[in-house]
Formats: structure tokens, C-alpha cells, sequence
């Protein structure tokens, strides 16, 4: 969903939490690059159409949940996501990004270094002040 979508909402904690994403989603795409998965850093795929972008494709663009999905309901906790490619949200499976991080280290997969940087990038976000969101956002 992007910023115009979630503005036409009637005001509320819904809307201010689509409007939040919406700001992560794109303060993400602006510091990593827009057509990059900001935990492996290869080019992604928009995909157009279910002939245009088959499941096995790992390269297309797939949202990826900053917080595992059943904690949503269990916990209470607000569901927050970024774009990531497909293998990548694939491979992170049920685990928020810093549970996802201790196995890629172990494995000495080479995301690791992206995927720490990445945590490093949302723990900052999350400080910062609603203004300073938006003008990370629009940048």
C-alpha cells in the first residue's frame, strides 16, 4: 500500500500505522536502493502479472514482515514490513531480523553483513522523531 492509499483512511490507529509502514517502506527503499533487497543487495523484480513472475523466482519483490506474523495476533504487536526479495524473505521464514541474523553469522552467509546493517538502519528509524521519519522518507 503506498502513502496516497493510506492517507484516503479515516483518521485512527489503523491509518497512522499505514501511514508508518508506508514511511518505513519507503525511508528503506531510499537508503538502500529502490530496486535492491536491502538483505542480500541484488536487484529486484516488480513483478506484472502471475505469468511475468512465477514462485520460483527469487528475485521478485515480496514484503517481508519486520515481526513474525503470528506474533501480530498473539501479542499485539503491529505489523511492520519492508520490500525484500523473495529468497530472502523465503529464507528468513518465521524470524524477525535479528533472529534471523545469529544463523546467517553462523553460516557465514555473506547477508549477514547487510541484514546487521539493516537491523542498525530500523533500530535508528525507530528513534527518530514522526518529522524526521517523513523527511527520510520523502528523500
Amino acid at each position: 500500500m503506498r502513502m496516497r492509499d493510506a492517507l484516503k483512511e479515516k483518521p485512527g490507529a489503523r491509518r497512522e500505522e499505514r501511514i508508518f509502514n508506508c514511511q518505513l517502506a519507503d525511508a528503506v527503499e531510499n537508503h538502500f536502493g529502490r530496486d535492491r533487497c536491502p538483505c542480500c543487495r541484488n536487484m529486484m523484480v516488480t513483478p506484472r502479472g502471475r505469468k511475468q513472475a512465477p514462485r520460483t523466482r527469487r528475485d521478485c519483490r515480496t514484503m517481508a514482515h519486520l515481526n513474525a506474523r503470528w506474533l501480530d495476533d498473539a501479542r499485539g504487536v503491529q505489523r511492520h514490513w519492508i520490500y525484500a526479495c523473495r529468497g530472502c524473505n523465503a529464507d528468513q521464514g518465521h524470524y524477525d531480523f535479528r533472529g534471523w541474523l545469529h544463523p546467517l553469522k553462523h553460516s557465514g552467509d555473506p547477508r549477514a553483513v547487510y541484514v546487521a546493517e539493516l537491523i542498525a538502519f530500523l533500530d535508528n528509524w525507530r528513534t527518530l522523531a514522526p518529522d524526521a521519519r517523513r523527511r527520510l522518507a520523502l528523500w
